[in-house]
């Protein structure tokens, strides 16, 4: 007689746990009215997500707030498992992005809004200029040019960087970036003029 009861509620539960909730559609019924995929981040796991995603042949966006794709993983010395150097995994997938034509790459980018419903989002983003465009060859002229110094955020503060910098030696994109701070200021100006390729745009 226990084990009948028991059976019998368990019965009933299951049954409730298969009802939607009242004023809750199922998930089942909403159909995306775009397909393209935003991915926000563009460390070892973003790139990750938005390279399977585009490989897949889905159309992605990928969005990076600093200078450069590879996140926290390419700011250390090794990492797990295989005590690599993180230049060994950030070239493939570096690689990856730059051959694949459904990705979309916007570095320092940040979402400003977000809105809309499941299956039709709409989102704005913020693009803080580079002040180089894609001429630039990564020669490091206009560093040379450059007197101001700031504190290196790619070795956490504890060295210098120039005014116009490259993030590091393994920045994709290959492109220099101008200090903001140095905007408006003779350093500006000598960056320009040190320029052969005409890549700052101020």
């Amino acid at each position: 007689m226990r084990g009948r009861r028991r059976n019998s509620r368990s019965v009933r539960l299951l049954n409730f746990n298969n009802r939607h909730p009242r004023g809750v559609e199922s998930m089942a019924d909403i159909i995306a009215t775009n397909e393209t995929i935003l991915v926000i981040g563009g460390g070892i796991s973003g790139m990750t997500a938005a390279l399977e995603a585009a490989e897949y042949g889905k159309q992605v966006i990928l969005v990076e707030k600093d200078p450069s794709v590879g996140g926290r993983v390419s700011k250390l010395y090794k990492y797990f498992p295989k005590l690599c150097h993180p230049t060994c995994g950030q070239e493939i997938n570096q690689r990856r992005i730059k051959m694949n034509p459904n990705v979309r790459l916007l570095t320092m980018t940040e979402v400003a809004e977000v809105s809309g419903e499941e299956g039709n989002y709409s989102v704005t983003l913020k693009t803080r200029p580079r002040y180089v465009n894609s001429n630039c060859t990564a020669c490091g002229d206009c560093a040379n040019a450059v007197q101001a110094e700031f504190d290196d955020e790619m070795n956490y503060g504890l060295g210098k960087r120039k005014g116009a910098y490259l993030p590091s030696r393994m920045s994709y994109p290959q492109q220099y970036v101008l200090d903001p701070q140095i905007i408006g200021t003779a350093d500006a100006s000598s960056a320009k003029e040190a320029c052969k390729y005409d890549a700052i745009d101020l």
